[in-house]
């Protein structure tokens, strides 16, 4: 069941992505603020996953995809169900060139939410990406 904490993540995570590819200071500023209120919002209710995956988005949008996935590996210990942190997950992976990673994440988030099309997506284009590197 989607609550409005994950409706307001699902509007917020495309645009912290779309901030941090069309570049300049803004962009780096817009996150910067973005992982602020996270940390606050960590530090007000340290067993939020949405939190943390939140605070993962924004640190993979820019480019900081270690920390992005120490963020979502802590939401999914919080919620081991939580199939948009997988799909964070492994996207971050699959920036950091760890395909297998990626692709076992993304198929975690669709066996966890088989209705789940960005998860469908991410692990597509992951395996097209492999093909071209194998």
């Amino acid at each position: 069941m989607i609550n409005k904490k994950t409706i307001v993540l699902m509007l917020l995570v495309p645009a912290l992505f779309s901030c941090a590819t069309t570049g300049g200071d803004s962009a780096g500023k817009f996150l910067d603020q973005s992982i602020a209120d996270f940390d606050k919002a960590i530090l007000l209710d340290p067993n939020d996953a949405e939190a943390y995956r939140g605070r993962g988005a924004a640190y993979a949008g820019k480019g900081e995809y270690d920390k992005a996935i120490a963020d979502y590996n802590q939401a999914i210990r919080l919620n081991p169900n939580f199939a948009e942190a997988y799909r964070g997950r492994g996207a971050a992976y699959r920036y950091k060139g760890d395909d297998d990673l990626a692709i076992a994440d993304y198929s975690q988030a669709i066996r966890l939410d088989p209705n789940f099309a960005l998860a469908y997506f991410g692990r597509g284009t992951t395996y097209f990406i492999k093909r071209d590197n194998d």
